[in-house]
């Protein structure tokens, strides 16, 4: 014999179904704040483009030391994973970020950055790959 009270039932169904609800709710916000995130990275952006934006933060012209300061402080606010790889006399290499990052997406593809500067430490060129992390010179 059922003893459950139909008044129960309904309640529990009312409950699972809110439940289920705010789950998936919960589920597409996620989804859309990974999504947003992807699409504002700034090193997912075309190469020609990140280029320019750096660039415009350390213009030709720009001392080493200037560039240096930029890798420390400022390029961190724009780049998060902006980390010096070598220096030299007339180069800085860094890693500027990455992308495919994460367990499903599989290895990393770093974005590598060689500031160019002349015999009197100022910048010159910038250039711009993507390669491993350990990369301290431009493919050719």
């Amino acid at each position: 014999m059922d003893t459950t009270n139909p008044k129960e039932n309904y309640i529990k169904s009312v409950i699972n179904s809110k439940e289920r609800f705010r789950t998936l709710a919960i589920g597409i916000v996620i989804f859309v704040i990974m999504g947003v995130m992807m699409v504002s990275d700034p090193v997912r952006q075309p190469l020609a483009d990140i280029r320019e934006d750096i660039l415009a933060l350390t213009p030709i012209g720009t001392s080493i030391e200037d560039v240096l300061m930029f890798i420390d402080e400022d390029g961190r606010n724009h780049f998060r994973l902006m980390r010096v790889r070598a220096v030299e006399e007339t180069s800085i290499v860094a890693n500027i970020g990455a992308t495919g990052r994460g367990v499903m997406v599989g290895r990393p593809q770093y974005i590598n950055g060689q500031w160019q500067f002349d015999e009197n430490g100022k910048l010159i060129d910038f250039i711009l790959w993507r390669g491993s992390r350990q990369d301290r010179s431009p493919p050719t």
